[in-house]
């Protein structure tokens, strides 16, 4: 759950500063292997880091310097939804509720 490298560049521009981005991924896991081995920082979004996995690194909270990242989540619709996926959905987006993910599963388009 990284950001996309283009907000990230597009920040440090804003500052008048150009990163030096010599490593990329798009996996957090892998990039805190990176940050592990001593290959430089790495700019993630806050779920991916777990306090418990990942004692081992140092966080600093940089939102302030970031726009906001948008996640999408897709699913058929009339699909029936184990309760594992309704909590998957609530623990990055608090506000949509079993009852209004249903709804939305049931709206006409």
């Amino acid at each position: 759950m990284a950001f996309s490298c283009s907000k990230i560049v597009r920040a440090f521009s804003e500052r008048g500063l150009t990163p030096n981005i010599v490593l990329s991924a798009a996996d957090a896991d892998v990039m805190k292997t990176y940050v592990r081995n001593g290959l430089g920082v790495a700019i993630l979004a806050k779920l991916a880091y777990d306090p418990t996995e990942d004692r081992d690194l140092r966080v600093v909270d940089a939102s302030h310097l970031f726009e906001p990242n948008t996640i999408n989540v897709g699913m058929r619709r009339n699909n029936y939804l184990r309760e594992y996926m309704y909590d998957f959905i609530e623990l990055f987006a608090p506000q949509l509720t079993r009852a209004k993910v249903e709804k939305a599963l049931r709206a006409v388009v």
